[in-house]
């Protein structure tokens, strides 16, 4: 299991073992025959209070590159995070962003300094900042305490005239690109 370093006590603490932590900059290589996954943790931000922010734990993003027989890929899951600055910056790094996975429903309280991950307004506006060339939108349907049903990206996006990339994976379904 691969967790940012601010979980990792509270992880043991629930019986699991197998662990690596990576804090942001931070890499890990896995490879299998000729194929290579480099898991590199980036900056994700749990609210836009800082204080909140501070109070809940410092996250993790994640960019994640397939090479290997096939072509390259890439995928940026941004984690439990709410739309900030910089967040694009280690980006840059890595190039094109074939998958975009973010966080979605807008979970905390009301107003933007309250939300603890993106609502469809700030994922609108990463898609401006990545340019991925699929979305497949995650942490939308699950819990009871999202505020913002998964349409209101499906809405956004057709407004913003990316609705072909956009997949909306069904509880429990799965997505085969």
């Amino acid at each position: 299991m691969i967790i940012p370093p601010s979980i990792e006590a509270l992880v043991r603490a629930a019986g699991f073992t197998q662990i690596r932590t990576l804090d942001w900059g931070e890499h890990v290589v896995l490879e299998h025959g000729a194929a290579r996954l480099t898991l590199t943790a980036v900056p994700a931000h749990h609210a836009h209070d800082p204080a909140l922010d501070a109070q809940l734990g410092r996250v993790n993003g994640y960019v994640l590159t397939w090479a290997g027989a096939a072509a390259p890929y890439t995928a940026y899951w941004t984690g439990d995070s709410v739309l900030f600055d910089g967040q694009t910056d280690p980006l840059a790094a890595v190039g094109p962003i074939d998958l975009l996975i973010p966080h979605m429903g807008a979970v905390g309280c009301d107003g933007a300094q309250g939300l603890r991950t993106m609502d469809a307004d700030e994922a609108v506006a990463l898609v401006a900042r990545v340019q991925p060339r699929r979305v497949v939108p995650i942490h939308h349907a699950t819990f009871g305490h999202y505020r913002e049903p998964i349409s209101a990206l499906e809405q956004r996006a057709e407004t913003a005239g990316w609705r072909g990339r956009l997949t909306v994976v069904p509880e429990g379904g799965a997505v085969r690109f």
